[in-house]
């Protein structure tokens, strides 16, 4: 009758208490574990959703870069339209290949317009909202300082010359206004590989009066930055130089000059 009775009350337990566990001294949590559990999803869901949106991104990104533009005005009118952005000229940047651009929009704006000058105009929030593209920038013309030793009244430089043979070696030149060319003394011909059968004989008007002067062509003349290529070249004599060797008219009428007498400089000044 005891096992019987006992029986009969376990069940009538177990009915009452459905999640309770028998013969269990820790009852069963249900709801604990539906709570860890929607946390788990809620978890999974996000860390989905922030993967999807980098992968998005991502490939948006690649599409952006692989798209091909006519001109740079094309270019800049997308950007622009996407940010919306309004741009006056736009037409001025028709002529303009585009060009491949990186980092967030500022950045962007500078790389395109990076030939031009223009003007942006920005919200108080400090947004980009209209770009007026003024003009082409003007590049100035091309300036060469070089510092010159004294040799009596004249400045002399450093050059470069190299021969029809290519070699090259390191030469003083005397600023000499009143020379019509370089002018270089006849014992050095061999070594540029010039023969006299490939000069031409010519005369020359020098402070000494009218001289007899061989006119070849150096492969190239270089001086500080400045870079001559197939530039003509009068030997003379040695004895009529004394030594000295001579940057002519042939070269510094390519410049505007200034020889500074204080400074000891001179000043070569080429437009683009």
């Amino acid at each position: 009758m005891l096992k019987v009775r006992d029986a009969i009350e376990a069940s009538t337990l177990s009915k009452r208490n459905p999640g309770t566990k028998l013969n269990s001294t820790k009852p069963f949590d249900c709801d604990a574990t539906n709570h860890w559990g929607r946390l788990g999803v809620m978890m999974k869901v996000l860390m989905f959703a922030l993967i999807m949106s980098s992968f998005t991104s991502t490939l948006r990104a690649q599409s952006l870069a692989s798209v091909e533009y006519d001109n740079l005005a094309d270019q800049l009118a997308e950007l622009a339209g996407a940010a919306g952005i309004e741009i006056k000229r736009l037409e001025l940047a028709e002529k303009f290949p585009p060009k491949k651009v990186y980092g967030r929009l500022p950045q962007k704006v500078t790389q395109l317009l990076s030939d031009f000058n223009y003007t942006i105009v920005q919200t108080p929030g400090q947004a980009i909202e209209r770009i007026i593209i003024v003009g082409r920038k003007r590049h100035g013309p091309r300036r060469t300082v070089l510092h010159t030793r004294r040799h009596g009244k004249n400045h002399v430089i450093q050059a470069v010359i190299t021969g029809v043979n290519g070699y090259f070696q390191e030469v003083s030149l005397v600023v000499d206004t009143g020379a019509d060319y370089i002018v270089l003394p006849r014992s050095m011909m061999e070594s540029l590989g010039l023969r006299e059968d490939a000069t031409t004989m010519n005369t020359l008007q020098t402070a000494n009066g009218v001289i007899d002067a061989l006119i070849g062509r150096l492969s190239e003349l270089r001086i500080g930055n400045e870079t001559i290529s197939n530039i003509e070249v009068a030997f003379i004599e040695d004895s009529q130089l004394g030594g000295a060797k001579l940057l002519g008219m042939n070269v510094l009428k390519r410049y505007r000059f200034t020889l500074d007498d204080k400074r000891q400089t001179i000043t070569l000044i080429k437009a683009d």
